[in-house]
C-alpha cells in the first residue's frame, strides 16, 4: 500500500482555516484511493484529537517555545523511518520544508510543496539584526529547504511566476477545491441583503475593514435592509473588537469560530461575501461563496467577483491527484 505523510504544523480538527481545510480534502481523497496516510504535527494545547478515521497520527512531543518549528528535526525524521512513505506532502513555511527534501531526496521520493500565501513565494532571505535567533535558523532551513525543492503546487499566477523565477521549477497549478453543494440548500430572504466575512481575525485579515464598511451603509441609511456578519476565531483584541461592535452597530453579529459545515450554511443563506485581506494565496471562502452562488468582493474592486459553478465541480475532486 502506498503511504502518504503529511508533514504539517497543525492538525485541522484543533485548527481551522484556509491551507487546513485544503489538507482535509487531500487526507479524505488519499484514503478513498487507498493509501496510508499519516499526519505529522505538533498537537493543540487545549483539545488534542486522541483518534482519527482518516488518518494515523503522529503527535510531536511539544517544546515550550512550541514555533521553534527547526527543534523538531529529530523527531520527524525518526517518525519518517518508521513510516517508509511513498510521497511527503508540506504546505507551511518553514524548516520542515527542508526535513521533508532531505528525506525525500536520501530515500528517492517524491516530496511536494504546495503554496498557500503569496507572501511564502517571496519571502527572501537577507540579515537582519532584529532576527530573533530561533526565527533565524528556521529562515535559513527554509530558504535551504525551497532551493531543493522539485515539486511545487501553486495556487495562482503570481505564485506560479515567482516559484519558476526564483527557483527555476515549473510549478503545477492547481485551484483550490471545494466540495459541491445541491442547490436546494441555498435559502435566502430576498427582504434583506446578508453580508459576510470570514476568516481568522488577525491583522493580515483587517476585520476593521468590514466594521467600518457596516457603519458606513448604516450611517447612508440603507443599514435597515442589510445584516453583517463576521464569522472566524478572535482572541485579545480582536475579541474586544467584536464585543464593542455587537454593541456599536445594531445589525451586526459575531459568530465566533464555525465548523466548515456550519460556514457553508451560512454561505447558503447569505447574498455577498467580503474579503478585506492584504493578499491572499487563493480564497478558500470565495470558493465555498461561489458554490452556493453568493457574490465575492475585493477591497478597491470595481467589480463583483463572480464565477459559474460548473468550473468548481470540476476541479473539486482531488481523488484525481492519486491515480
Amino acid at each position: 500500500m502506498k503511504k502518504l505523510a503529511i508533514l504539517y504544523p497543525v492538525h485541522y480538527r484543533e485548527s481551522s482555516g484556509g491551507a487546513e481545510l485544503q489538507i482535509s480534502y487531500l487526507c479524505n481523497a488519499a484514503k478513498n484511493a487507498e493509501w496510508e496516510v499519516h499526519y505529522i504535527y505538533i498537537p493543540s494545547e487545549k483539545n488534542p484529537i486522541a483518534f482519527s478515521e482518516i488518518e494515523i497520527l503522529h503527535p510531536l512531543i511539544p517544546y515550550r517555545k512550541r514555533t521553534h518549528f527547526f527543534r523538531y528535526r529529530m523527531q520527524i525524521m525518526q517518525i519518517l523511518d518508521q513510516i517508509q512513505p511513498s510521497l511527503i506532502y508540506t504546505r507551511y513555511s518553514s524548516s520542515w520544508i527542508y526535513y521533508a527534501t532531505v528525506f525525500a531526496k536520501k530515500y528517492k521520493i517524491p516530496h511536494v510543496q504546495a503554496m498557500a500565501s503569496d507572501a511564502s513565494t517571496t519571502m527572501k532571505f537577507g540579515w537582519n539584526k532584529s532576527y530573533i535567533p530561533h526565527y533565524l535558523i528556521d529562515t535559513l532551513l527554509f530558504h535551504a529547504g525551497m532551493k531543493q525543492v522539485r515539486n511545487f503546487i501553486t495556487q495562482n499566477n503570481f505564485q506560479y511566476q515567482q516559484i519558476q523565477k526564483r527557483f527555476r521549477s515549473r510549478p503545477t497549478p492547481i485551484a483550490q477545491m471545494t466540495p459541491s453543494s445541491p442547490e436546494e440548500d441555498i435559502h435566502t430572504d430576498p427582504s434583506i441583503v446578508t453580508i459576510l466575512w470570514i476568516a481568522n481575525l488577525k491583522e493580515l485579515k483587517r476585520p476593521h475593514l468590514f466594521l467600518e464598511l457596516a457603519e458606513k451603509i448604516n450611517a447612508s441609511g440603507a443599514g435597515a435592509a442589510c445584516q453583517f456578519k463576521i464569522c472566524g476565531r478572535a482572541s485579545g483584541e480582536y475579541l474586544t473588537m467584536m464585543r464593542n461592535a455587537m454593541q456599536k452597530i445594531p445589525n451586526f453579529q459575531y459568530l465566533g469560530e464555525l465548523s466548515q459545515t456550519e460556514v457553508n450554511q451560512e454561505l447558503a443563506h447569505g447574498d455577498l461575501l467580503i474579503n478585506t485581506s492584504i493578499y491572499e494565496g487563493f480564497s478558500n471562502t470565495f470558493v465555498q461563496a461561489w458554490m452556493r452562488k453568493v457574490q465575492g468582493r475585493l477591497p478597491g474592486m470595481s467589480i463583483v467577483l463572480r464565477m459559474p459553478c460548473r468550473y468548481w465541480s470540476i476541479v473539486s475532486k482531488p481523488a484525481k491527484l492519486f491515480g
